[in-house]
């Protein structure tokens, strides 16, 4: 039987270190989570997708974790086999992007999978005003979108403490029963929309490579 596949779009979070709201920004006449959405929907893998946001399918809560339950509630997560999870601030993800991680989950059998690149810059980590460094050879940074065993995200959302980690795919991988793997992402994956200076770059990059597709 053919695994069946769900999609969250997060679009709910406050800008604050943006600024400003976000999912306001037009870009072509379009808002993040419109050509996230759009680029979701043309792989054709999904048995639904639902947005999370104020103008989305349904409102987020004040947490990531909250708005996550709020976008699995809307869909028919009781038989989807997998959900995967985008942030609507990449816009820059692809189709392609999309298509890949579902395939390589699904092909290796996993409970969870992220887009992933090495750490190019130095590490250095700060505790009690004390800074000490780290080889960035074993390091790596993950990124959304992330897909899960439907059963792997909801065991997650309840039996992980959400100030302890920055996302639910870093939950997964401290939990030894969860089995993880990652895939190389490339720049369009690790690119999000944070800070203001972002956009200009991200927007520069979306009009060159034509990640609009018609």
């Amino acid at each position: 039987m053919k695994p069946t596949v769900e999609c969250i779009i997060l679009a709910a979070g406050n800008g604050v270190r943006f600024k400003r709201d976000k999912m306001a920004i037009l870009i072509d006449g379009k808002k993040p989570y419109d050509i996230i959405f759009s680029e979701a929907d043309k792989t054709n893998l999904f048995t639904c997708i639902t947005t999370v946001g104020p103008d989305g399918h349904v409102q987020g809560g004040n947490t990531r974790r909250e708005s996550i339950i709020a976008g699995m509630s809307t869909l028919s997560s009781a038989i989807a086999s997998y959900t995967m999870v985008i942030d609507a601030a990449r816009f820059l993800v692809s189709r392609d992007d999309i298509a890949l991680l579902v395939s390589e989950a699904i092909a290796n059998d996993v409970d969870a999978c992220a887009f992933a690149r090495k750490v190019t810059n130095s590490i250095v980590i700060n505790s009690d005003l004390t800074y000490s460094s780290t080889n960035r050879a074993d390091y790596f940074e993950t990124h959304t979108p992330h897909i899960f065993k439907t059963e792997v995200l909801r065991y997650i959302l309840k039996h992980t403490e959400e100030t302890n980690y920055v996302d639910e795919f870093s939950a997964a991988v401290d939990l030894p029963s969860i089995k993880t793997m990652t895939v190389m992402g490339n720049w369009r994956t690790a690119l999000k929309l944070t800070y203001p200076e972002d956009l200009a770059i991200m927007e520069s990059l979306y009009h060159a490579q034509d990640l609009h597709h018609s």
